[in-house]
Order: C-alpha cells, then structure tokens, then sequence
C-alpha cells in the first residue's frame, strides 16, 4: 500500500533535476542579485541625500 503524499521514482528524480537545475540557475546569477541591490542601495541613499539638501535650501 503506497501513501497519497508519497513521490514515484520518476517524479522524484524530475524534482531532483528541478531543484539542481534551480540552483545552478541562482549560483551563475549571483553577481546580477549583487548588483541590483547595490544599485537599489545607491539610488536609495541618494535619494535621501537630496531630500536632506533640499530641507537645507
């Protein structure tokens, strides 16, 4: 008797080839997340920069 919630052997090796397939995915993108976020960062910081100056002027 098998469980309703258990994987067959094909499905668990597609998840598998999923998962790898995913993390190669997320580890060759890594730079691109680095630099999205320093850029948000960046824009961010200037951006109340100049909300400070202008309080100023």
């Amino acid at each position: 008797m098998t469980d309703k919630n258990q994987l067959t052997q094909d499905e668990l090796n597609y998840k598998l080839t999923e998962y790898n397939n995913s993390v190669k995915f997320w580890t060759n993108n890594q730079l691109g997340y680095s630099i999205n976020l320093f850029t948000t960062i960046g824009i961010s910081f200037l951006s109340y920069i100049v909300s400070i100056m202008l309080d100023y002027f």
